[in-house]
């Protein structure tokens, strides 16, 4: 969060790699000699996206197993919970500039939105005016319009 620290997410290409044993894992390097500070495995699939929450207490992994894990860095990144209600790999998502919400999308174009412990937000109107940190999710309402209604 403050650049004292990368995260690798692990993981490969299923159809050529077939699963890995690190497909789901992540390592967490101190950034000035890249030791292991932290190696922990909860997902099925590989890594797809990788982030540290704005505030920097969090910790998000998307992986291609469906789920978006979430963990705290102050406690020895233990999981907090993980979000599950996706129907395909989840590629990208966002912590919003105050680290409490996560927009997030998946390989069939669904975008969704989870607080930042896992819990789903099915409220819209709740998070459409929600300022993110970034925007690396292809979908979201500050690039509504952007896609033709035929676009995939």
């Amino acid at each position: 969060p403050d650049g004292d620290f990368l995260v690798v997410g692990l993981g490969g290409d299923e159809e050529t790699t077939g699963l890995s044993k690190k497909d789901g894992a992540f390592l967490i390097l101190n950034e000035a000699d890249l030791t292991v500070v932290n190696e922990a495995k909860d997902g099925k699939a590989a890594v797809l996206d990788a982030k540290f929450a704005t505030n920097g207490d969090a910790l998000a992994l998307a992986c291609a197993d469906k789920q978006v894990y979430f963990y705290d860095t102050s406690e020895d990144y233990e999981k907090l919970g993980q979000a599950t209600r996706a129907k395909a790999a989840v590629t990208n998502f966002d912590f919003s500039d105050d680290s409490g919400w996560i927009q997030a999308t998946c390989s069939d174009g669904e975008l969704m939105f989870f607080n930042s412990k896992g819990l789903f937000q099915s409220n819209l109107n709740a998070v459409k005016d929600t300022p993110w940190a970034t925007q690396n999710c292809p979908y979201g309402w500050s690039v509504y319009g952007t896609w033709s209604k035929n676009a995939d």
